[in-house]
């Protein structure tokens, strides 16, 4: 049987962890280490672990010897991992028993491929209180699309690595500290061989805490740190993706547009009108086209514009329509249960 590694980012979850630890443990298959990479808590996390560790040696707990941070933390967790395989499973969430059951099975299936995803419930307090999951894995649009429009199909904890393949993508970006799973699972997709089970509703084997303490790993919210952490992410992927049809082109224009925005109200509207115009500029839009959007962007959120500008504004959506930079297509967190 090959080796799995669970990796678990830490970060003041000794409220938590417990639960998380207890549905490692009570996994079927029985082949797995447990990684916990701790981005050095003030509370009791590591008197928890320490718990576990010392009646299961399959639990390993090590401080985050990285960046701090969430990408640091699951970074450490692969630099000490010996699984030929990998699991990321954030300190508040849970596995089904038959987690690592279910997916060594489909890799057994289709042994050749860099990366396996599965389904992965939503939940407030435990497993199957909201008929909600993630998203839909079988749907017939492009994945790369998908990530684009932020309609991201899968989870963190949805995925089974091989290990060669993340030290091939060099693990998760250090520099990021917002958006690194939308980062490193786009950065998979690009050359990258992977397969979803398609029962997506059947397969459920991770679940996803909705609501939990603000004792997150990761930066949330709308810092400067992470609103210019995703304007380099968008950068960097413009340089990466092909971005060959015309799909790509305003998908990746209307992500960028939708990061714009945030800049605006939570940073800086110059700033986010010329981070827009760049983008726009390098995608090939036209003239005119570039310039109405930046327009509007740089209006719509002025509380103090007449009513004549304001009724303008209104119309620029409608003028374009298809290729309208507010239109939204998404199931992510909508997707249900059946």
């Amino acid at each position: 049987m090959p080796k799995v590694t669970i990796i678990v980012p830490t970060y003041n979850r000794a409220d938590l962890i417990g639960e998380t630890l207890n549905s490692v443990r009570q996994q079927l298959y029985t082949d797995w280490e447990c990684v916990i990479a701790d981005d050095h808590s003030t509370d009791d996390t590591a008197g928890i672990v320490e718990q576990y560790s010392n009646t299961d040696k399959r639990f390993k707990y090590f401080l985050n010897q990285r960046t701090k941070g969430a990408q640091g933390a699951r970074n450490t967790g692969i630099d000490k991992a010996t699984g030929e395989f990998v699991v990321f499973l954030d300190s508040d969430d849970l596995l089904a028993d038959n987690c690592l059951l279910n997916r060594i099975a489909f890799v057994e299936q289709h042994p050749d491929l860099d990366f396996y995803c599965f389904a992965t419930g939503v939940m407030d307090k435990k497993p199957f209180d909201r008929a909600v999951i993630w998203n839909y894995l079988n749907t017939e649009d492009d994945d790369l699309i998908r990530f684009l429009r932020q309609d991201m199909p899968w989870h963190t904890s949805g995925v089974l690595w091989k290990k060669d393949t993340l030290v091939d993508l060099g693990g998760w970006d250090e520099a990021v500290f917002s958006w690194q799973d939308w980062d490193i699972h786009l950065k998979s997709l690009i050359g990258g061989k992977y397969r979803y089970m398609k029962s997506a509703n059947n397969a459920v084997d991770s679940f996803y805490r909705l609501h939990s303490s603000d004792n997150a790993i990761s930066v949330k919210g709308y810092t400067p740190q992470s609103l210019k952490a995703r304007m380099y992410l968008i950068e960097k992927y413009f340089s990466l993706l092909p971005l060959d049809s015309d799909l790509q082109k305003i998908e990746f224009a209307r992500l960028a547009y939708r990061q714009a925005v945030e800049v605006a109200l939570h940073l800086d509207r110059i700033l986010a009108v010329n981070f827009l115009k760049g983008i726009l500029t390098k995608l090939k839009f036209s003239k005119l086209y570039v310039n109405t959007w930046c327009t509007y962007l740089n209006y719509r959120y002025n509380q103090s514009l007449s009513q004549n500008i304001k009724k303008f504004l209104k119309l620029v959506p409608k003028l374009f329509g298809d290729t309208a930079l507010t239109v939204e297509r998404r199931t992510h967190m909508q997707a249900v249960l059946k």
